[in-house]
């Protein structure tokens, strides 16, 4: 994978932030600019995620994301579950849910005893 698109998309994000000015905004507008920069978020995490998946240690991961070292293991977990759950995966991944839903989701159906066809 290259990194230009990803690299493209933060030149836009920065040029968006840096011309932001949320004061200036009527409300109908900053919602839909909210929405917008959520969904940008849930896709960020999508990329975390899958990424610390690899990466496989908690503390290159809070280093990196400046998060703390327990949401860097939550990001390590859900990117470990993403790999064998198609369904969650492709829900974080369009920025459906957020990386936080997808983590409780995920751990949910791992605490789910086995279901047993009888």
């Amino acid at each position: 994978m290259e990194t230009a698109l990803i690299d493209q998309a933060l030149e836009l994000l920065e040029k968006a932030a840096a011309d932001l000015e949320p004061e200036l905004l009527s409300a109908p507008d900053a919602r839909r600019l909210l929405d917008s920069y959520s969904r940008a978020r849930r896709l960020i995490d999508f990329g975390i995620a899958g990424l610390s998946r690899k990466v496989a240690d908690a503390g290159e991961v809070a280093r990196a994301t400046g998060t703390s070292i327990g949401q860097a293991k939550a990001f390590v977990s859900t990117g470990n579950i993403l790999g064998r759950s198609g369904d969650l995966r492709e829900a974080l991944q369009h920025g459906e849910v957020s990386v936080e839903q997808a983590h409780e989701i995920a751990t949910a159906v791992e605490s789910e005893p086995l279901q047993r066809e009888s």
